[in-house]
């Protein structure tokens, strides 16, 4: 009888090894696909921002004149019409920034009327490493 209960605690416990490897086999691949996803977001957004910063206007400005055929005369025309946009944009960023970044200091301010002195000092070092990942706001773009 104790042989059979032996035989049937090593199987338990073999049971119990395979689950927990499946289990963590299963949860590392989430683990992993959770940053992946989240560099590859990250990424995209910084391209973006990267793309809005310099290269926009020149490759929304070759885009219409492949698709349109655009004469020499409207090239000219159309190129002042896109630069004035950008600059638009990026005035509309910085704006939208500035305002961001009033809301969150109003936002830490509130936080910090709250906490002890070690509390505050690890919210500040928070709202450092989040301002340290906001991506850059765009350049001017270049004198012509």
């Amino acid at each position: 009888m104790s042989r059979h209960l032996e035989a049937m605690n090593a199987m338990n416990k073999t049971k119990i090894k395979i689950v927990t490897g499946v289990l963590l086999v299963f949860f590392l691949g989430v683990g992993t696909g959770v940053v992946g996803t989240g560099i590859v977001i990250r990424r995209s957004i910084r391209g973006f921002m990267n793309r809005a910063s310099g290269s926009h206007g020149t490759f929304f400005m070759n885009h219409l004149e492949r698709e349109l055929r655009l004469t020499d005369a409207q090239k000219r025309n159309v190129e002042k019409i896109v630069e004035d946009g950008e600059v638009e944009i990026r005035e509309i960023l910085r704006r939208s920034r500035e305002t961001f970044v009033a809301s969150m200091e109003q936002r830490r301010i509130q936080l910090r009327a709250l906490l002890l002195p070690e509390q505050q000092q690890k919210l500040d070092a928070m709202f450092e490493r989040f301002q340290k990942r906001w991506p850059p706001l765009p350049s001017p773009p270049p004198s012509k």
